[in-house]
């Protein structure tokens, strides 16, 4: 699944907002707990989509720490098909 970088961020901060008790992440109606994988792609998107252009992110909840805050490990990655956008 594709999404644009803007609804990629506004997904990420939704998970920011969620309430510190739950060990679990909800995102595209998927359960996610410490551990699993949460694998994001998107578009390069600026007003026009730019062909070619293309990523994955992907985010780990690694734990929920004493002060409740939502603790991830990241990556990212270029998975651009068009030579000008690698």
């Amino acid at each position: 699944m594709k999404f644009p970088l803007k609804s990629t961020v506004a997904a990420l901060a939704l998970l920011a907002t969620m309430p510190a008790t739950a060990a679990i992440v909800i995102y595209d109606g998927v359960s996610y707990g410490v551990d699993d994988p949460i694998n994001i792609d998107f578009i390069g998107a600026a007003g026009d989509q730019f062909e070619g252009l293309a990523g994955e992110l992907t985010l780990t909840l690694t734990e929920v720490n004493a002060d409740g805050d939502y603790v991830f490990a990241y990556s990212v990655a270029n998975t651009s098909t068009d030579p000008d956008q690698a």
